[in-house]
This record gives structure tokens, C-alpha cells and sequence, in this order.
């Protein structure tokens, strides 16, 4: 007989920003990716189960934050065959998000627990102070980041500040954040 703790799983939601301001997300990066499937809106909706306009509003949204677009259209003749692609952007946006989508998600598997694989220097680019905790934005050499939520009494511990270089390890159950000497 299972106990309630062996149905429990880690979970994780991972997001692209820009100065701060949402990019991408998992229903993003789904759209993009049936977009460059399908090489149509209208059949990257259909296939996700979403409307239309929702899906283009999305598409919108992403490319006003960059202010660049992330899809090209093209019209069709007489008899359709119209559609869309992603653009360099969209399939550079698309490539970053999956990659640290498939990292975070063989780290929650197991696959690579132990040694240094796990471990990164970064540098601390955002302290937001929450109730009790800070969120802690942190950036890697690779140009993504990540925010790990920490308590303020271990941000005192660390000594932590903006700009300060330090090493993050990523394991299944936690993130440990250590000032890189």
C-alpha cells in the first residue's frame, strides 16, 4: 500500500523574461512549437486545443515585449495555402526555453543527481524581499536565469549583494546558493 508521500512529485514552472518583463512560458513555448509543426496558426490552435485569437493574442504579446516578431505570415492565393513560420527569434526563443526545460526536468528525474554536474557560478542580478523570503535572480554565464526563493535569514548568512559572483547547486529536492570566492 503506497503512503501519500510516495505520490508526491517535485513540480516546476520555468519562464523566459526581458529586463524583468515575462517572455515565454510552457504555453508559450507549446505554441511556438506547434506553430513550427504545423506552419499555421489556425492548425497550431486546433492541435493545442486553443482558440485562434487566443493563440495570436499570445503571439502578440511576445512580440511586443521584444518589440521584434517572433512568427512570419504569409497570405495564400486563391486556393489558401497561406501560413506561418517562427523567425530567427522565435526559434532561438523556442531552443532556449526547451533546453532549460529538459535540464530542470532530468535534474527532477534523477538522471544527473550528484557531482559537480549540478553546480554553476552565476552572478546576482535581482533581491525582491516577500514575507519572510527574497527572491534571489540569478544570472549564468550561458545569459539564463533563474530565481530561487531563499529565506532573508540566509541571505544575511551568505552576505549576499547585486553583482555578487556565487555558485548555485541544483539538486531534486533543493537549490543551494554559496558565495563563489
Amino acid at each position: 500500500m503506497s503512503t501519500p508521500l510516495e505520490k508526491i512529485r517535485f513540480s516546476y514552472k520555468i519562464w523566459l523574461e526581458s529586463d524583468g518583463r515575462f517572455i515565454l512560458g510552457r504555453g508559450g513555448a507549446r505554441i511556438l512549437k506547434a506553430i513550427e509543426e504545423e506552419k499555421s496558426i489556425l492548425k497550431a490552435a486546433g492541435k493545442l486545443g486553443m482558440s485562434y485569437r487566443y493563440v495570436w493574442s499570445y503571439i502578440e504579446r511576445i512580440n511586443r515585449a521584444l518589440g521584434k516578431p517572433v512568427i512570419e505570415t504569409f497570405r495564400g492565393g486563391r486556393r489558401g495555402g497561406g501560413g506561418a513560420t517562427l523567425t530567427e527569434l522565435g526559434r532561438d526563443l523556442l531552443r532556449k526555453y526547451m533546453h532549460m526545460d529538459e535540464h530542470i526536468n532530468r535534474l527532477l528525474s534523477g538522471e544527473c543527481s550528484g557531482g559537480v554536474k549540478n553546480q554553476f557560478k552565476g552572478i546576482i542580478r535581482g533581491l525582491e524581499r516577500k514575507d519572510g523570503y527574497v527572491e534571489v535572480k540569478i544570472e549564468f554565464e550561458t545569459q539564463n536565469v533563474i530565481t530561487a526563493m531563499i529565506s532573508e535569514a540566509k541571505l544575511e548568512e551568505l552576505d549576499a549583494r547585486l553583482g555578487d559572483a556565487i555558485e548555485v547547486t541544483i539538486r531534486s529536492s533543493d537549490i543551494h546558493i554559496r558565495k563563489s570566492n
